[in-house]
């Protein structure tokens, strides 16, 4: 059965850097960023991406030698039909990376989940 995830905003509630440079990937694509982004913005994403079973949403940042990986978003087909027949519109996800040391990042996704 086909369901769209909606990714409508990203907050970043603690950078890694002064500024990060984060990115979203669903499925393996980029589909939105990089964007320069510092500790207590939103931006607005709105991009829709139709997938069937899973979804797989990962933040990563763009640094010049290697990509950081901030954390992945995972829903099966069961988690995804659990979701949509909840009454709750919008959802969140809060991506991690958590070093234990200066440098750790925090961003929130608002995000929904359609089926189509």
């Amino acid at each position: 059965m086909p369901y769209t995830i909606e990714l409508i905003s990203i907050r970043c509630n603690d950078a890694q850097e002064r500024t990060d440079e984060p990115y979203l990937r669903v499925n393996n694509s980029t589909v939105w960023g990089p964007v320069s982004m510092r500790t207590g913005q939103t931006r607005n994403i709105n991009s829709r991406v139709e997938f069937r079973n899973d979804v797989v949403v990962e933040l990563r940042e763009s640094d010049r030698r290697r990509d950081d990986h901030f954390g992945t978003l995972r829903l099966g087909e069961s988690d995804v039909r659990g979701l949509i027949r909840g009454d709750r519109s919008t959802l969140t996800h809060t991506f991690r990376r958590d070093r234990g040391i200066v440098g750790d990042a925090r961003y929130t996704l608002t995000y929904d989940l359609h089926q189509v």
